[in-house]
């Protein structure tokens, strides 16, 4: 069987440095590793809800998990 797909996605005001990526993925693969076998992908998209203001707390992630079929 093959292993789960990862994929990170930001907006422009987002920095999605290399290693915030692989940060974001060890957590989310370490939280979602007894649902590894029944997908195939994960997707998480990070987005900044309101851009050029300041501040940590409007951030906005979304994961998308790929069952398998």
């Amino acid at each position: 069987m093959s292993t789960m797909q990862f994929q990170f996605n930001t907006d422009s005001s987002v920095m999605g440095t290399t290693a915030v990526a692989e940060r974001i993925e060890a957590q989310v693969r370490h939280r979602l590793a007894r649902f590894a076998e029944r997908l195939t992908r994960l997707e998480v998209h990070v987005s900044d809800v309101n851009g050029r203001k300041a501040g940590s707390d409007d951030k906005h992630c979304t994961i998308e998990a790929r069952p398998r079929s």
